[in-house]
């Protein structure tokens, strides 16, 4: 069986649905995966079970990214490290070098049956697996960890620019806010002095590596939600269609006003996701259903008595803990 490791750098205190995240990594015991969680957030390694948190400081993640890529890295703001994505296999190549594929994947990811998705097959036949069939995805992806794969990245110079200038956010993990359209070429790049994505120099050199490049639709973001998950799966309740993960990023955005993610102490082994929110149990149970209804309308009304009471104060508006960017370094920001 191919083995296989996620890399994820967060600094920053853990999101509220990382206990998601967590456990959904956890019933995943039929595949060989590791999850390595770098984090200034532990003090101490813990590598129990197949989620792996190893301690590391923004200061350790610079001074390691400046040794194996041999260019001066100084990140100070936590969103910035996605842009490093694709070096992880160079980066953490002591604790990759046992695998036989290697990625990363975000935190903000609940896990259905992975080995539905990623089968021995697939591994055995494709150098590159990705869970969207439009472009490369930063929130899960695999690379056959092999010399030439590892180091697709550094097939321009543009990973230098974009590693080192730690003003701005290049999107290098994907597309270089390039979405959804087609990979452009190196000319066309020069030509219109844009900078490569991993995207690019990925599609551009398949053919000159031989690479064989697996892309499918894998999770679901976008709203309306009307989700089961069940037995450790996902599926659509309408189409009946299981898919491999759902990510938060688009209920993220309505969380104020909209999605609600009840207080848990564990995943449940059954629950719903809609798109008011995340509602525990059998989506078939009634009174289930009323009770979740009710409490999420009293999160919100709680929201908005406390907004109108800090205006009413004149204080710094308030978010609610757990989905908003949090402040490192002043104006630095969280890694998700």
């Amino acid at each position: 069986m191919s083995r296989i490791a996620l890399v994820i750098v967060y600094v920053g205190p853990l999101p509220d649905y990382f206990r998601y995240f967590s456990e959904s990594v956890a019933r995943n015991r039929d595949i060989d995966l590791d999850v390595y969680l770098f984090t200034d957030r532990v003090s101490q390694p813990d590598l129990s079970g197949n989620l792996k948190q190893i301690p590391l400081t923004l200061e350790q993640f610079n001074k390691l990214a400046s040794e194996k890529l041999e260019i001066p890295v100084s990140v100070n703001w936590g969103y910035k490290l996605s842009e490093f994505k694709p070096a992880f296999g160079v980066i953490f190549e002591e604790y990759l070098k046992d695998y036989d594929f290697w990625g990363y994947c975000d935190l903000d990811i609940i896990f259905g049956k992975i080995s539905h998705f990623i089968t021995e097959e697939i591994l055995t036949n494709y150098d590159i697996i990705n869970a969207s069939e439009m472009q490369l995805v930063g929130h899960f992806i695999l690379f056959r960890n092999n010399s030439t794969v590892t180091n697709l990245f550094r097939q321009t110079e543009d990973y230098i620019k974009i590693f080192t200038d730690n003003d701005r956010y290049y999107n290098f993990d994907e597309s270089c806010m390039r979405f959804y359209r087609r990979p452009f070429s190196f000319e066309e790049l020069q030509e219109t002095s844009q900078l490569a994505s991993l995207y690019d120099i990925v599609m551009n050199l398949k053919e000159k590596y031989d690479l064989k490049i697996y892309m499918n639709v894998m999770c679901r973001e976008e709203p309306p939600f009307d989700i089961i998950y069940r037995d450790g799966t996902f599926f659509d309740s309408i189409t009946q269609k299981e898919f491999l993960y759902f990510h938060f990023v688009k209920a993220k955005l309505f969380y104020l006003f909209y999605f609600y993610l009840p207080p848990m102490q564990n995943l449940p082994d059954e629950f719903s996701i809609v798109t008011g929110g995340i509602i525990p149990g059998s989506p078939d149970n009634y009174l289930n259903k009323l009770r979740w209804d009710i409490e999420r309308s009293l999160f919100i009304l709680k929201y908005f008595l406390k907004k109108i009471w800090s205006k009413l104060k004149f204080e710094s508006q308030q978010t609610l803990p757990g989905w908003e960017r949090r402040e490192l370094n002043g104006d630095a920001k969280s890694s998700e």
